[in-house]
């Protein structure tokens, strides 16, 4: 009889020690288990962050590249405009002083400017007070009231230039319009410059 108690003790002993440990196993592992994921969680997350850190730092970069070169196109079409209009204002004064007349003088000018090509086959044209286009390297628009015409996003494309030359005397411009020897519209910036001596403002243009 003591000897069978002795067993059972030993046995009971022995099944706690066995359950504490598988207890102690089980509890243990899920908590390395738990441990690994939420590394592996935070690690991920480190890892995202740093990708949106590097896609805003990108994208950061992109916006002032634009910036940069928007700025160089605007003064690049300033520039453009500044010397044509010093060499019309050079044929202005010759028709004051009565060295030439206006009208031939005007015409001469409005179609050398139609052949006048800058950069990637950019160029001047020439608008009235009333958005017809007095002068356009493009025969399909050259002489064509604009004055309704609107881009692909329902913009009114010259009079908003009229009305920006007339009252600042100068300014940009953005719409959608085709290049020359294309029908796939882009977007375009213009810079505009009046010519108050003749009714006439003068746009030059670049894509973007």
């Amino acid at each position: 009889m003591f000897r069978s108690l002795k067993a059972r003790m030993l046995l009971l002993i022995v099944t706690t020690v066995v359950f504490t440990s598988a207890t102690f196993m089980f509890l243990s592992r899920k908590e390395v288990i738990n441990a690994m994921f939420n590394a592996e969680e935070e690690s991920a997350r480190n890892v995202l962050k740093l990708v949106m850190l590097q896609i805003e730092n990108e994208y950061n970069d992109l916006l002032y590249y634009r910036k940069s070169s928007l700025e160089l196109h605007k003064k690049h079409l300033k520039d453009i405009i500044t010397l044509q209009e010093a060499a019309i204002r050079k044929v202005y004064e010759r028709v004051k002083q009565g060295l030439l007349d206006e009208a031939t003088a005007k015409k001469r000018i409005l179609e050398e400017l139609r052949s006048y090509r800058f950069g990637n086959n950019d160029y001047i044209w020439v608008s009235d007070y009333n958005s017809v286009l007095i002068s356009h390297p493009d025969p399909r628009l050259h002489g064509k009231d604009y004055s309704r015409v609107r881009d692909v996003n329902g913009k009114l494309i010259v009079p908003p230039m009229v009305e920006i030359a007339r009252k600042n005397g100068e300014g940009y411009y953005s719409y959608w319009w085709r290049r020359l020897g294309s029908d796939r519209p882009v977007e375009k910036l213009a810079y505009v410059k009046l010519f108050p001596e003749w009714g006439t403002y003068q746009e030059s243009c670049v894509w973007l």
